[in-house]
């Protein structure tokens, strides 16, 4: 055990982030709960959505932790048609994407307007 005051860190303690940098930490966004779930339900590895859509592994996969924003336009628009939406599934999966690019304090917003009971 470290003795208190000591510089010593654990071996489970990240190093510190170089000022300017994101945490490499993240979870899944909704975005990337619905890719999963639609990749899931058509029995697509992150390999083959790689390969049908044309963005790497590591992007899927990048996607599917929540490591970087959802795809717009074109990107998307493939992904859409390689897990075979129907309109109203294409319709979530782009709104979840738009919400994931979206300003924080706009997607709080968002997401506090959905939480209202309906009128």
């Amino acid at each position: 055990m470290a003795e208190q005051g000591s510089n010593h860190r654990e071996k489970t303690d990240l190093p510190p982030l170089r000022p300017g940098r994101r945490s490499r930490i993240a979870s899944p966004t909704p975005f990337a709960h619905l890719l999963r779930y639609h990749m899931e339900r058509n029995g697509l590895s992150v390999r083959d959505m790689a390969e049908l859509t044309g963005v790497s592994p590591a992007g899927i996969g990048h996607l599917l932790t929540g490591l970087i924003k959802p795809p717009i336009a074109d990107q998307l628009e493939k992904i859409i048609r390689v897990l075979h939406l129907t309109p109203v599934e294409a319709e979530l999966l782009e709104l979840e994407a738009l919400l994931g690019n979206a300003p924080d304090k706009l997607r709080a917003y968002v997401m506090e307007l959905q939480k209202r009971p309906a009128k």
